[in-house]
């Protein structure tokens, strides 16, 4: 069926594009004039960010995009979007997998290091300790993210990091929350990617560090795109519903000031958001609020700007007008 967002459907659709998973090994031919970066939206999510993506390529027949969907895991999910003819191939790239290969470490790296520039990258957004890492892991030797994870040197990094931000929360609760959000980190810094003009990011987040990637490595025109503000969503979703553990060994107290497992994650989102800003040709948001509080993030004022949901004025052209305020309705 057909709707604002273009033909959807609640199978998979089939089309003439490539669609792929994301290898350390995959290669890509023709470059593409636009690499969209999504995050848990578009294929495979109706509405929202993903009916605008579906849009902003069909409005753009003379450009070739392609589609770098973020997911959580890896996961097979229906796509819900029947592809544009300009859309090149689709990547879905997953933030976790399951462990596959062996793994050594590098001889000239020591945990203090690598501890550094992850708590540097997620707590501070450092824009340094960000290349530092993509030279890191894509230098010298070929190395499985595994290599960093699932190793004593990262048990200690680990470790290390739980003494610096929240020793008085669980243990457990922290290492599988450092293991998320690093395990995605370096996800994104071994992806391999294609050639592109401009690499473009629908949110920030995950995806905002991924453009933010791209900059590094390509040094391309990058473009920050956000219909909310990432950072600021997820801290509210922490408020309401906090990740398990996070409250583990901290008691319950109204002048709690110690930090937990939920603040961590802020920290990171924050963190993201503030390399996604830095990195950015360009950043966009809907109304003039959200782009003063883009700007207090880490934003450029003179890289902002707005870009309103439009909206066709000529719909509402015939719509009668009471000449006189219909009486109040009460309930009782």
């Amino acid at each position: 069926m057909n709707a604002p967002g273009g033909k959807i459907g609640h199978e998979n659709v089939s089309g003439p594009r490539q669609s792929m998973t994301d290898d350390c090994g995959q290669t890509f031919g023709q470059t593409v004039d636009v690499c969209l970066i999504t995050e848990g939206s578009y294929p495979f999510v109706l509405g929202g960010v993903s009916a605008w993506t579906q849009r902003l390529m069909e409005m753009h027949p003379e450009k070739r995009f392609h589609i770098v969907s973020i997911q959580a895991d890896e996961r097979q999910l229906p796509t819900r979007y029947a592809p544009p003819p300009n859309l090149a191939s689709l990547q879905v790239l997953p933030l976790r997998r399951r462990p596959q290969h062996s793994f050594k470490l590098r001889s000239d790296t020591n945990n203090e290091h690598i501890a550094s520039l992850l708590s540097a990258i997620s707590k501070h957004g450092d824009r340094a300790a960000l290349d530092q890492l993509i030279r890191l892991i894509n230098g010298g030797d070929k190395y499985s993210p595994d290599s960093y994870l699932n190793s004593h040197l990262a048990f200690d990094a680990t470790r290390q990091m739980y003494m610096e931000s929240c020793p008085e929360s669980s243990f457990l609760g922290y290492f599988w929350t450092w293991r998320a959000l690093h395990e995605g980190l370096v996800a994104l810094v071994k992806a391999k990617l294609p050639d592109a003009a401009i690499y473009h990011a629908t949110t920030t987040g995950y995806a905002g560090l991924l453009a933010a990637i791209c900059k590094t490595r390509f040094n391309r025109k990058v473009i920050v795109t956000e219909h909310g503000l990432y950072a600021r969503e997820r801290r509210m979703e922490l408020l309401t519903q906090p990740p398990t553990g996070a409250r583990i060994d901290t008691g319950y107290t109204l002048t709690e000031r110690r930090p937990t497992i939920a603040r961590v994650w802020g920290e990171a989102f924050d963190a993201f958001a503030m390399l996604a800003y830095q990195n950015a040709d360009c950043v966009t948001a809907l109304f003039e609020t959200n782009r003063r509080q883009q700007i207090d993030a880490g934003a450029s004022p003179e890289q902002t700007r707005i870009i309103p949901n439009g909206v066709r004025m000529e719909r509402f052209a015939t719509r009668q007008v009471p000449l006189e305020p219909a009486p109040p309705r009460i309930a009782l």
